[in-house]
């Protein structure tokens, strides 16, 4: 599904937007049109990040802007959540539904519990109703898979399970190059030149690292950017191994820093992570 954002133009009329002073309103129109934005309205973005697209100092939006814009929008543990995101995007298509239910599905369990807690104990809406992380297994999914070894345990409730479109991910397959998945596993990764196998493996490796689970394609955007960064300098054999060490590097330097971090992140800081991050860091 391409990603486009139209904004409805009774947004310049909202009482609220009209408020804004005019550096918080462009950075409210930011984080609802920016390119890491999902269809829920619930979205990972590091600080960093925002920062370096936004041209926003760093400090001034964790100290001042962001909190100026809650309760419309909260950004908690490295994810923004903006609570009308249907009333500036949902023209109520049912391709935007469908868009948005995906979107849900990759909202890790821990986000959406503290999204819960922070407005059920306020007297605003509660953030709508959470999908849940995987979608059971159909007959038919179940049957294609029996000739395979087994698939990670299937759980609701736990945010550390990984799928590719609502289908649980065997790591182990992702290891055997004979392996034929079924047209709806590898339908949304085509675009990734036959590597869809190497991203999920470092899409679940930063998974793992973060401690959560979800859909790892939201993810092969950043990875082909690594993937390309690391193409320059590093033989291709080694570049997948090369790719997860800095992101374990960047999420050491983050832990001692004691910030935010994701593989925006990695991105950005690509050649700091080994030149100056992992000199203090003992992997």
């Amino acid at each position: 599904m391409a990603k486009y954002r139209m904004v409805d133009p009774k947004f310049w009329g909202d009482p609220w937007v009209r408020k804004l002073n005019p550096l918080d309103r462009y950075l409210f129109l930011y984080l609802l049109t920016n390119n890491h934005s999902s269809w829920c309205g619930i979205y990972e973005l590091d600080l960093s990040v925002m920062a370096f697209e936004s041209g926003i100092d760093e400090r001034d939006l964790q100290n001042s802007m962001l909190p100026k814009l809650e309760p419309k929008l909260v950004y908690v543990d490295g994810w923004v959540y903006i609570k009308n995101w249907e009333k500036y995007h949902n023209n109520g298509s049912a391709s935007t539904k469908k868009g948005i239910e995906s979107a849900w599905l990759s909202v890790p369990e821990n986000i959406r519990l503290k999204l819960g807690d922070i407005f059920n104990k306020s007297d605003t809406p509660t953030i709508p109703p959470p999908y849940p992380l995987v979608a059971p297994p159909s007959s038919a999914s179940a049957s294609a898979s029996a000739s395979a070894s087994a698939l990670i345990t299937y759980d609701e409730k736990s945010s550390g399970k990984y799928f590719i479109k609502n289908m649980p991910i065997n790591l182990e397959d992702l290891n055997d190059e004979d392996v034929t998945y079924e047209e709806e596993y590898v339908k949304a990764p085509k675009k990734y030149k036959g590597k869809t196998k190497a991203y999920t493996r470092i899409a679940v490796a930063y998974l793992k690292m973060k401690g959560e689970g979800g859909d790892v394609l939201r993810y092969f955007k950043d990875i082909k950017e690594l993937w390309e960064l690391a193409e320059k300098t590093i033989k291709p054999d080694k570049i997948e191994n090369e790719i997860i060490m800095r992101i374990e590097v960047m999420k050491k330097h983050a832990e001692k820093q004691n910030m935010n971090w994701g593989l925006g992140a990695v991105v950005k800081n690509w050649n700091a992570i080994l030149k100056d991050y992992a000199k203090n860091i003992q992997l």
